[in-house]
């Protein structure tokens, strides 16, 4: 079963590996999304680095780090004082929310594509199992996930690498419990 992770944001960061136990063995590099470039454009941009990857390599099953519950922004149906309904934006920081849901969906299109089932991990999910705190503040997470996988001789470039091979690292330590998840999904 070969392995990839994603943890998405302005760049992506991938992690690809087949099982182990002991020390992780795994790849991981970053995918630079274009600066200044408007969300669809991101969101092409993705799909196509994802694609050309897939082309060259197998993968069973993906991850991908979603954006946290109730970060989403929603639409909210207003009634004006003329009587005239008028929709408005509540909650999520909606640039960056919409951004993130928008590259998630991409990625998720992509691999929907190629018949590649996809487990949806929450920040706080992996952060909890791998970090025994699913609250860990980001900065913290991303540093101490750069230390665990150079400490396994895993060369990581960023932080967006780092987190995406813990990511890797939580879906190994979990791919049978995983695989049910995902073949219930799609029964």
């Amino acid at each position: 079963m070969v392995m990839l992770c994603l943890d998405i944001s302005t760049n992506c960061g991938w992690a690809y590996g087949v099982p182990w136990s002991g020390v992780p063995r795994m790849v991981v590099g970053t995918w630079k999304l274009p600066k200044g470039a408007t969300h669809q454009q991101r969101s092409h941009a993705i799909a196509r680095e994802l694609a050309g990857f897939l082309r060259g390599q197998p993968v069973d099953i993906a991850g991908i780090e979603i954006p946290q519950k109730g970060m989403a922004p929603r639409i909210v149906k207003t009634v004006g004082e003329m009587g005239d309904e008028f929709s408005t934006i509540k909650g999520g920081t909606l640039d960056s929310q919409n951004l993130l849901w928008s590259l998630n969906g991409a990625a998720q299109a992509v691999f929907a594509i190629n018949s590649i089932p996809v487990r949806d991990i929450g920040v706080k999910e992996w952060r909890k199992d791998i970090f025994g705190n699913g609250n860990i503040k980001g900065d913290e997470s991303k540093r101490r996930s750069k230390a665990e996988l150079i400490r396994y001789g895993i060369d990581v470039s960023n932080q967006d690498e780092a987190e995406a091979g813990m990511m890797l690292v939580w879906l190994n330590n979990r791919r049978g419990r995983v695989m049910l998840e995902v073949g219930a999904q799609r029964a």
